[in-house]
């Protein structure tokens, strides 16, 4: 191979800013000199991300479903973990999470005592300690436990931490609720009011989770006093049904309560469509006593349990019903998409790249996940690059220019290039991260062909 000394770029499917005018799909541009531009990629044709990881609709764990989803909902009964005082066996919670990444997901965990309707989480080696319960015939009925019981609190605390020492950070979960107090841990007992666990055993529970979590994303049912300037969000499991700030109980009214309306920007936000709307919403959505939209844009919400779609009866659905329900996972979460890129060849073995990014979605990305680059010719990566990108930062709406240098590992000949990018999941065997860009159909195991271009003297 001969070394260009000038060099035109003939670039498949793209325009350049300069030009002003996009080029047909199949067209070529013509450019001479030094390998030094700008290029601005087409936003009129984007692509729908709503596989995405850790955004969208989500299915209880061992659904099998076509349906587009990146995340399983599993909870589990914490008699399943502790077996006794101070002994915690996660091989059940193993096998689960197993299950999800298997099929590519990662999972939305939450940990319970109270199961209304199910047997009882509660391990029974505090029931034998002299656990108190109370009996309710509500939701099917169940057993209460006394929070208050000193054994109860130190096996929670001690459960927490346990759970984190083995699994905080681990890429297979994407979040979890803290769950564990309350009906199906969702933080009350209503109507029973008092049978609920005190402020102090509230304030014990997520004064541990966020201590002894400092990696995964952890949520709660509903703000309080005690969240109020912590790093937990929150999810709404009666969406599209109490969301709005309609009365003061709904999710909307409890924000601004507590004063955590913003807490989207920094925090995630999930949650679990109402069941009794899950199709209706869909089907006739003015029949719904909230409108779907308003609730996102009032919460900004990344993920949603929706268990209806996932099941054999979506398929027999009204095609116009099966769109909205596509749609409205699209809706939820991040977007990204590349808007404009520059790429400089310095002639000393080294280029410079800028990317600009903009979150074209309705929430932030809450991981630092890593922004992989590099360049390949026909038989060799010319330059890579890893980065650290403050993903948590990208405001929807907004944009951030990344610049990079990258060093050539050989120089640029006469030949074919591709500039790949790719953000990395790191969940082995994960969904990839995909962009908004058309490029991301023809994905490489996460790796976007961004741009193609050839070198010629």
């Amino acid at each position: 191979m001969t070394k260009a000394t000038g060099v035109i770029l003939l670039l498949m499917g793209f325009f350049f800013a300069c030009e002003e005018l996009p080029l047909a799909e199949n067209s070529i541009s013509k450019i001479s000199g030094q390998l030094n531009y700008v290029h601005v990629f087409d936003s009129s044709n984007l692509q729908n991300t709503m596989e995405n990881p850790l955004k969208g609709f989500v299915p209880f764990i061992g659904t099998i479903s076509s349906f587009p989803h990146s995340m399983e909902y599993f909870d589990f009964p914490l008699s399943k973990i502790l077996t006794a005082r101070e002994k915690a066996d996660f091989s059940y919670f193993e096998t689960g999470l197993n299950q999800v990444a298997a099929r590519g997901n990662q999972a939305v965990c939450r940990p319970l005592l109270d199961i209304p309707g199910e047997p009882s989480g509660i391990p029974d080696y505090l029931i034998k300690l002299g656990l108190k319960t109370t009996y309710y015939s509500d939701y099917g009925g169940g057993h209460s436990p006394d929070y208050e019981d000193p054994e109860l609190i130190a096996a929670l605390v001690y459960f927490i931490n346990q759970w984190a020492k083995h699994y905080d950070g681990d890429p297979r979960i994407g979040f979890i609720s803290l769950g564990l107090l309350g009906f199906w841990g969702e933080w009350h007992t209503w109507p029973y009011s008092y049978l609920f666990a005190s402020s102090y055993t509230q304030e014990t529970v997520i004064s541990t989770y966020e201590a002894a979590f400092t990696h995964t994303k952890l949520l709660i049912r509903t703000p309080n006093k005690y969240t109020k300037k912590s790093s937990i969000g929150f999810h709404d499991d009666s969406f599209a049904f109490s969301t709005l700030p309609t009365t003061s109980w709904n999710f909307v009214s409890m924000l601004d309560k507590y004063e955590v309306s913003d807490a989207w920007q920094s925090r995630v936000i999930g949650g679990e469509l109402r069941p009794e709307i899950q199709k209706l919403i869909w089907i006739h959505p003015e029949s719904c006593p909230e409108d779907y939209r308003e609730a996102l844009d009032m919460t900004h919400v990344s993920w949603l349990i929706n268990q209806t779609v996932f099941t054999s009866d979506y398929a027999a659905w009204p095609n116009m019903a099966k769109e909205s329900a596509l749609k409205g996972a699209a809706l939820t979460g991040y977007d990204f998409f590349v808007s404009s890129l520059s790429l400089r060849d310095n002639l000393d073995h080294s280029a410079e790249l800028a990317l600009e990014i903009e979150n074209k979605g309705i929430a932030p990305f809450y991981y630092h996940w890593p922004l992989l680059i590099k360049l390949t010719s026909s038989s060799e990566i010319i330059a890579d690059s890893r980065l650290d990108i403050e993903w948590p930062l990208l405001m929807p709406k907004e944009r951030i220019t990344i610049k990079i240098d990258l060093a050539l590992h050989s120089d640029i000949f006469i030949e074919d290039y591709t500039l790949w990018l790719k953000i990395e999941n790191p969940m082995a065997g994960g969904k990839p991260l995909l962009l908004m860009n058309p490029q991301s159909k023809s994905h490489n195991q996460g790796w976007i062909a961004l741009l193609k271009f050839q070198a010629q003297p």
